[in-house]
């Protein structure tokens, strides 16, 4: 008979809500035990049907020494377990100890087998709607690697982002993405940086969205085509100046490299809702966003004292950074399909941030609006000075084309805020100035600070806020553990096929019964007269005796008790005994080793089993 080690395992998609295991470590089968049932179980009950895929290997070969009932496995809808039926062949062939491994992973469907590596993001957008917003999110691929015993060099090219469901299903195979390496990248030692994920569509208040990031090692990729949603120009030229050129489907972005500041800001129509000249005044060269400073002169468009450098771009974000010319200052800018962030870094007094232009094209102190935060609304000619207590955002709206400019300081403080027109050429908005007739001072200090602005085709409150804080208010994200396509399974149950190996000697007055399990002999003596039975009940109890055993569980229920003349049509083979018919007939079995002996009451016979390798 064969007997031997079965370890049993299942490959499956673990869903985001549930993980799939076994509901023991393992069990203890012989080969004549038939259909077996391994149970797979889920943390969780799942709404929909869990597909359990799995992958066979072992030296135990199918169909000769097993079988396996349906793949893949289904736990249904509102069920938590299900089990895995597995068919142990009885060939009645003396072979050595046999496995079967069927390897339980992580993900019901490796998206895609040319890759080897994966990492898990969830993206909890909280208690804000979003509509196509664009997530960041610090990734070590080196780290991540580390974690699962590799250590070599990522191949950039093999990033491929798809997004799932809660259960590990791919909704989306061409995830718009984009990465953005770390100073001092490198992609064996130092493998990090922020990976931008776009969560397209709307993505509603307390949902969450799962995806997975996909790469290798290996080189042979090609890199993944992203349709650009922010297109960059660092070689473009506006109202004097050289610039960068920030296009995106809503806006076109023109940025001063020397002024660091913005000069144009240009909606679908052609309006520019800046519209800076070199003079002018009021109708020109006041005009600029951030105008951040006062007496210093730095980050205003037309100045040329800064120095600009690109850090990266790419189809979902363009990032470049402006430091004044003695190093005290330093600011960043990120810009997005739908707005433009600027982050303080360095500050070495206090600073302003101003939007100085022309909404729609020009002000209209009749029908153009300022909304805050809270709702309160006022026509443009109306100036104000107060802090905006809370989020700290507002937005300037053209009620006749119906966009508006939103402008945010992400971080709330006690600072005035002001607005004031400049009669009817441009607003004198500023987040940290004082009023008009006061003297000019800027009021915040401090760093970093944020502050975004961004072009909307909206004017109502209610929407325009959504849009807002969807931008502003950043999207929780969860990196978890990388998984190998390569990798030991997560479980692993252990169907255990017991051999024990038999040395037998007897003769009508007696004799011994001796068993070796797991390299521990066990032997009883037999005396003329003793029926199988007790024979049975003797080595059950000097096993259960034995102290290096004490983890076997022996039962004599169910065996097979052969009378003295099946023993005398037993013939003596090399392998065993076998009956009249050529059939091996079982010394021992196991179902928690259950015995089956013969009485010692055949001529004298003497048979020493081996144990294998």
């Amino acid at each position: 008979m064969v007997l031997g080690w079965l370890w049993v395992s299942v490959a499956t998609a673990v869903p985001a809500s549930a993980e799939v295991s076994f509901a023991t470590e393992g069990q203890l089968v012989d080969e004549v035990a038939g259909t077996i049932a391994v149970p797979v179980q889920l943390s969780a009950v799942s709404g929909t049907d869990t597909v359990v895929d799995f992958a066979v290997s072992g030296s135990a070969t199918e169909p000769d020494d097993f079988t396996l009932a349906a793949s893949p496995l289904i736990v249904p809808a509102g069920a938590s377990s299900a089990d895995l039926l597995i068919h142990v062949v009885a060939d009645a062939l003396p072979d050595t100890p046999e496995t079967i491994v069927i390897d339980l992973l992580d993900a019901p469907t490796w998206w895609d087998e040319q890759w080897r590596f994966r990492v898990p993001i969830e993206f909890a957008v909280g208690s804000h709607a979003r509509e196509n917003h664009v997530t960041e999110t610090a990734i070590d691929f080196t780290t991540l690697l580390s974690a699962l015993g590799e250590s070599a060099a990522i191949e950039l090219d093999s990033l491929r982002v798809i997004e799932v469901d809660a259960d590990g299903m791919v909704v989306d195979p061409a995830v718009p993405f984009q990465f953005d390496a770390d100073p001092g990248f490198d992609p064996l030692s130092n493998a990090s940086g922020t990976l931008m994920i776009q969560l397209t569509g709307t993505t509603a208040a307390g949902v969450s969205r799962f995806y997975q990031v996909y790469f290798d090692l290996g080189a042979g990729f090609v890199a993944a085509s992203v349709p650009a949603l922010v297109s960059f120009d660092e070689g473009a030229y506006d109202e004097g100046q050289d610039s960068y050129q920030v296009t995106t489907a809503g806006a076109t972005y023109f940025y001063h490299k020397l002024g660091a500041g913005f000069s144009s800001l240009v909606d679908a129509d052609g309006n520019d809702w800046i519209d800076y000249h070199p003079t002018g005044g009021a109708l020109g060269n006041f005009r600029g966003i951030p105008n951040l400073t006062y007496t210093e002169g730095y980050f205003h468009p037309g100045i040329t004292t800064a120095v600009s450098n690109v850090i990266a771009h790419g189809p979902l974000r363009a990032a470049f950074e402006s430091v004044s010319p003695d190093g005290l200052w330093r600011i960043r800018w990120d810009i997005f399909p739908d707005f433009a962030r600027m982050t303080v870094l360095d500050a070495d007094a206090a600073f302003w941030f101003m939007y100085e232009g022309a909404p729609g094209g020009s002000l209209d102190l009749v029908t153009d609006l300022l909304v805050r935060a809270d709702g309160t609304t006022t026509q443009a000619t109306q100036k104000w000075d107060t802090d905006l207590a809370g989020e700290e955002w507002l937005y300037v709206a053209d009620t006749v084309i119906g966009r508006s400019l939103f402008l945010a300081h992400h971080e709330d403080d006690a600072a005035l805020d002001s607005y004031w027109p400049f009669g009817s050429k441009m607003t004198v908005l500023g987040f940290g100035r004082t009023a008009e007739g006061e003297p000019l001072a800027p009021l915040m200090t401090g760093a970093p600070q944020t502050f975004s602005f961004g072009l909307m085709d909206e004017t109502s409150h209610p929407a325009a806020a959504t849009i807002i804080r969807g931008a502003t208010v950043a999207v929780a994200a969860t990196v978890g553990a990388a998984a190998d396509r390569d990798a030991l399974p997560i479980a692993r149950h252990v169907v255990t096929i017991t051999r024990p190996f038999v040395e037998l000697v007897g003769t009508a007055s007696g004799g011994h019964v001796g068993v070796t399990i797991d390299g521990i002999d066990v032997l009883v003596t037999t005396t003329a007269g003793q029926t199988s039975a007790e024979v049975a009940l003797a080595l059950a109890t000097a096993i259960a005796n034995e102290p290096l055993l004490s983890g076997v569980q022996v039962s004599s229920s169910g065996s097979r008790v052969l009378t003295s003349g099946q023993v005398e049509n037993l013939s003596i083979t090399d392998s065993g005994f076998v009956d009249a018919s050529g059939v091996a007939v079982p010394v021992l079995s196991a179902e928690g080793l259950v015995l089956l002996v013969i009485s010692l009451l055949a001529p004298a016979a003497r048979w020493i089993g081996t144990r294998g390798a």
